[in-house]
């Protein structure tokens, strides 16, 4: 647990193949502690939680809005989605730790989904030929 005085993370680390604990991942484990208490960690999410909090307020006059509209008798689809938004919102904003968030040029490439396509469509005049009917 860190900081000892008042734990703020635990840290478990499972390290693949990695022999014994101690000389494998002690190491990984410093580097994400040193990390979680650098100064300057802590100086960037105090600027990303000023961002959240302008969201979050924004959010909550989208929702203030789609309810005047829904109570002024227009149809109240949007209201539930607005109310959505604003609970995701009031949990935090941004969804997921801001450290655990990959960045797009951090990604895979994405696979076009062609091969799948065409798989399907070879079944189907496979199951054709059987029947009898040629193409």
């Amino acid at each position: 647990y860190a900081p000892f005085d008042d734990p703020k993370i635990a840290v478990a680390l499972i390290v693949e193949n990695g022999g014994w604990g101690a000389s494998v991942a002690a190491p990984i484990a410093r580097k994400v502690l040193d990390y979680w208490l650098s100064p300057s960690r802590n100086t960037a999410n105090t600027l990303m939680a000023g961002a959240a909090a302008g969201r979050k307020a924004a959010n909550e006059a989208a929702t203030a809005a789609a309810a005047k509209t829904a109570a002024n008798g227009a149809p109240s689809g949007g209201t539930a989605a607005a109310a959505v938004a604003s609970d995701a919102a009031s949990e935090g904003g941004l969804g997921e730790s801001p450290d655990a968030v990959v960045k797009p040029e951090d990604l895979p490439p994405e696979d076009s989904g062609d091969d799948n396509a065409s798989s399907s469509s070879d079944s189907q005049d496979d199951a054709a030929t059987a029947d009898g009917d040629a193409p």
